[in-house]
């Protein structure tokens, strides 16, 4: 057979090529149709679980309960801004911004505080004094670090004061919130470092600072509590132009510390003198001191002249809470609440121009909650949060007794009350018991009607002297609420006698097995055993129990694979795998590894590892992992046998 010509050849080809990648387009992507991706969230975000967010919804109460004491109100801004909005308001930090493509000729970006979106509202809505509160989530560009509360997205919790007063009089009332939400959260230790817009433009003044570089020389002065003064000096002079004698006049002033004794200092020192401002400044902090002394909070603070704060929308007090970590996993977190005052940021978006003065403070909630969660970490034996508001849990014996549960459901939910019952006609005695165990839920009522007679209950109490009482269905709204409100126990009318774990019974009747008697949940269905049986059972077993003692104890091992999974396909496999071979602990040996393609280029590290039970536990060792959070952004058990 005489061969094609190589045009038709070629034709051919590529009309094959094209029905190929239709095929594929149809079958919704890019050809490889088995391709697998990676389940994550996105770098800078988490998922909180529900144990977290017991604690978060904790934190986010006690808060929002210190705003409102102070007789704040709340709001709600949307989560993008106007570009033009949010441009030029935060200095240096202003490329952090996250920008949206172009929305119907409209030019967005997602908030990057809570801030310059109330100032808007102010201006947009007319309103001249407010004390409001918002906590809602804001985005950065920024370097994450997960552990220390540095994320992407997060929330933050801002207390502001709008409106004409009293010099000095919200300021401290502001500070006077943030020591009460510190303290109410039990951080631990923290200090705040507090100082003056004024009196750090008329220290640039004074020391030879040429105007147009205030705010440049500002942001590089805001460093110092992260880099030496060396560097700080060098990004100064080489990089912003300053001269070096200038730069050597500054370091003086920024070593000034203390409490109100700063004044004083400032005050005697002729060359600051010399500036106006700076003395205004001076003057609004004598101020400041008196009405924190008279809040009982001036000791938590420090007049700290190296506090510089680089948003660009501060013109008078500033301040910054700094947590004073006393262990290595909180070391980095820092600050944990920030703010200051802003009285012509209104102003610029005002139509008319009119200037509302406003002072405020934001919360660090993450930073706070990263320290939360490592403090409950170190302290192993604190009680597992409750994750759920359930307060009654009604258990089905025996027939199981479904279609009483919801009608007994009905009732208590209608009163008001938290109730939960499993969703089976027959559930399992173990697994509902383990529900109340593990969720905490004060209050059971069980069903079962071999025990307690047709149309009975029987309601326990579960914490505390462990009440129970046996009544009427009828009765159960009336005595659960009587024992959430820590009342009486007794019956109500028409239900049947019961009596309390530990009341004294009649001879008469404690020798005798009345049907009406407490029922233990957790106790055996069978009937009891006769006495001599029982203690000889109990000898027996005692016997064995002693004779298993007596021998050596076999070292219990188990083998783990773990999946070690990086950020991108930009991470350093190599690096990693050596970070993850450097952990070294009591009973652990590392075996052998290899790369898992995992899609999109992705590889996760695959290594083996033989653990000793009773010395290494696989969770505090993912945890290990997991700290390498430049490499690592996930670790998961991929396999477990016991050897």
């Amino acid at each position: 057979m005489a061969k094609a010509p190589k045009e038709e050849v070629d034709a051919q080809v590529t009309l094959l090529k094209e029905l190929n990648e239709r095929k594929n387009a149809a079958a919704g992507g890019d050809g490889d149709t088995g391709k697998k991706f990676e389940l994550k969230t996105p770098k800078g975000t988490r998922d909180f679980v529900p144990e977290e967010m017991a604690i978060r919804e904790k934190m986010f109460t006690t808060i929002s309960g210190v705003f409102k004491r102070h007789g704040a109100v709340t709001i709600d801004t949307p989560v993008f801004e106007l570009k033009e909005i949010l441009t030029g308001k935060y200095g240096e930090d202003s490329k952090l911004i996250y920008d949206l493509k172009d929305q119907g000729g409209e030019l967005s970006a997602l908030r990057y505080d809570l801030t310059v979106p109330f100032a808007r509202f102010l201006a947009m809505h007319g309103i001249s004094n407010i004390k409001r509160y918002h906590i809602a989530k804001v985005y950065r560009r920024d370097n994450p670090s997960i552990n220390k509360g540095r994320m992407r997205e997060f929330y933050q919790c801002d207390f502001d004061i709008a409106g004409e007063y009293g010099s000095m009089i919200p300021d401290a009332e502001i500070l006077k919130v943030v020591v009460e939400v510190l303290t109410a959260v039990e951080i631990g230790n923290f200090k705040i470092k507090i100082n003056h817009r004024k009196i750090l433009d008329g220290m640039f003044e004074v020391c030879g600072v040429p105007a147009d570089k205030f705010r440049a020389i500002s942001s590089a002065v805001d460093k110092l509590d992260k880099a030496p003064w060396a560097d700080v000096k060098k990004e100064m002079v080489e990089e912003k132009g300053l001269d070096e004698a200038v730069a050597d006049r500054i370091e003086r002033y920024v070593q000034f510390c203390g409490g109100v004794e700063v004044c004083d200092a400032l005050e005697a020192d002729a060359a600051f003198c010399t500036s106006e401002r700076a003395m205004a400044g001076v003057k609004d902090m004598r101020l400041l001191f008196k009405y924190l002394a008279l809040f009982g909070v001036a000791g938590r603070m420090s007049f700290d002249l190296s506090l510089a704060r680089g948003l660009d929308y501060y013109t008078g007090v500033i301040y910054e809470a700094v947590f004073e970590s006393t262990s290595d996993e909180t070391s980095g977190v820092g600050s944990i609440a920030a703010g200051g005052r802003y009285d012509e940021l209104v102003g610029m978006f005002s139509p008319s121009g009119k200037k509302i003065p406003c002072v405020g403070v934001s919360v660090g909630v993450e930073r706070v909650f990263a320290i939360l969660l490592a403090k409950m970490r170190a302290a192993k034996a604190m009680a597992k949060p409750r994750t759920t508001h359930t307060q009654v849990y009604l258990v089905g014996l025996g027939a199981g007794h479904l279609e009483e549960r919801m009608r007994v459901a009905r009732d208590l939910w209608d009163a008001g009350v938290a109730t939960e019952f499993a969703f089976k006609e027959k559930p399992r005695r173990d697994a509902q018991f383990k529900v109340v165990a593990d969720e905490g839920i004060p209050v059971s009522v069980v069903f079962d009607e071999g025990k307690f007679g047709a149309g009975k209950v029987q309601i326990e109490e579960n914490g505390g002297l462990k009440t129970k009482v046996v009544v009427e269905e009828g009765g159960v709204v009336d005595t659960v609420l009587k024992l959430l409100q820590g009342g009486a126990t007794a019956p109500p009318a028409g239900a049947a006698s019961g009596s309390a774990v530990g009341a004294k019974k009649p001879a008469a009747v404690a020798a005798k097995k009345d049907d009406q008697d407490d029922f233990d949940l957790f106790a055996s269905d069978d009937e009891e055993e006769d006495a001599e049986k029982t203690a000889l059972v109990a000898q027996r077993l005692k016997e064995y129990n002693e004779k298993k003692a007596a021998k050596p104890k076999p070292v219990a091992k188990s083998m783990v694979i773990l999946d070690v999974k990086p950020w991108d396909d930009e991470t350093d496999m190599t690096a990693m795998e050596q970070n993850v071979r450097a952990i070294q602990m009591e009973g652990l040996v590392w075996g052998t590894s290899k790369l898992v393609a995992i899609g999109y280029g992705i590889k996760k590290l695959q290594i083996t590892c033989v653990v000793e039970d009773d010395k290494v536990g696989v969770d505090d060792l993912s945890d290990k992992i997991a700290e390498y959070e430049d490499h690592v952004q996930s670790v998961d058990v991929a396999a477990f046998n016991k050897l």
